[in-house]
């Protein structure tokens, strides 16, 4: 789930204090504006509007209270490193990877410039123990992808794809059992790669993908018409155009190429199951609705799970989104898991 990384917070003190000033005056001016409006209906919950804040203030201040992990989760989880690739693996308790009924290979958003495999990590311990208790086998392998601006693309879409071909050669996972999933910016190299591979299915076909309030328009054509940009917070298309875009795209690249903006793919067709889960609270809802239609147009076979008063990325749960969305997109997510995966 989306949570804080206690050791960041402790080794800066001062740092936290403002934090937990600057959110406390933040919720209690959305406190008085939803009593003030209590006539008045909203697009989300007061739960899910003030986790939105809690976010937006510690990424401003210091993203690391989230978009991290502590050394503990780190030197407890088996890491994979090699020279195309580095990756966290994360499995059920005395589980391999190899025994794995299916295989998530998650790559975590955070616009392609910040953010750690583990951020979510309790996400993947929950996803792990709901799976055990449905009977399936659920592994977490979860790329360290390289960041801008000390690397642009396709550096990115090179990394992943020599982790998937690691998963299927040398691992001798079958591909069927491997899902391409991922949030935000996550999502959009989770959706890069799940093209990719249609064009080679020579390295193997996945079993599906899973896309949490991806990012699949990097020109945020709709995204920058959004109405919801004072409730979605987290999220600024103003900022992404202008700066996380540049970073990532170089001169040698258009915003609008397909390879980087999936959006723009003339045809989905031939892409294996998509599961897509959007907020209606989201400033990029119309990301996934594009992909959706692509889907549904292309004849791919597509789950859609919206998030009634999701905001962005409520799907990872924790400060994300309210309990109940945490646990319907979870439930959503494996059942997804279940009716694809090829069980032995």
């Amino acid at each position: 789930m989306v949570q804080f990384n206690w050791e960041q917070v402790q080794a800066s003190p001062a740092k936290f204090a403002r934090f937990l000033v600057l959110a406390s005056k933040q919720i209690l001016k959305l406190a008085l504006y939803r009593i003030w409006t209590i006539n008045q209906s909203h697009v989300t919950n007061f739960v899910n509007a003030a986790k939105a804040r809690l976010l937006f203030t510690a990424n401003t201040v210091n993203y690391k209270f989230i978009l991290s992990a502590p050394t503990k989760a780190e030197q407890s989880t088996l890491l994979i490193e090699t020279d195309s690739f580095v990756t966290y693996v994360v499995t059920g308790e005395k589980k391999d990877l190899e025994q794995a009924d299916a295989v998530l290979v998650f790559c975590h958003g955070g616009g392609y410039s910040i953010g750690h495999p583990l951020q979510y990590r309790g996400t993947y311990q929950r996803w792990i123990r709901k799976a055990e208790s449905l009977g399936l086998n659920l592994a977490v392998v979860t790329p360290k992808y390289p960041m801008t601006p000390t690397y642009q693309y396709p550096a990115q879409l090179k990394a992943v794809l020599a982790l998937y071909q690691y998963l299927v050669k040398t691992c001798k996972i079958p591909s069927r059992k491997l899902f391409i999933a991922g949030d935000s910016a996550g999502g959009n190299l989770a959706a890069a790669l799940l093209l990719h591979l249609r064009d080679h299915p020579d390295i193997g076909v996945p079993g599906g993908g899973i896309l949490i309030s991806p990012w699949v328009d990097l020109t945020l054509a709709a995204s920058s018409k959004s109405d919801l940009v004072d409730v979605d917070i987290i999220v600024n298309p103003e900022y992404m155009r202008d700066f996380l875009v540049p970073m990532l795209v170089g001169d040698q690249y258009k915003p609008a190429d397909p390879r980087i903006s999936p959006a723009f793919c003339p045809s989905v067709a031939g892409l294996p199951p998509q599961l897509v889960m959007y907020g209606t609270a989201e400033v990029l809802q119309e990301d996934s609705k594009i992909w959706i239609r692509k889907c549904q147009k292309d004849g791919v076979d597509v789950t859609t799970f919206v998030g009634k008063g999701g905001l962005h990325c409520f799907g990872m749960g924790g400060l994300a989104s309210d309990k109940k969305l945490e646990v319907e997109s979870g439930q959503v997510l494996l059942a997804f898991l279940k009716r694809y995966t090829a069980l032995d």
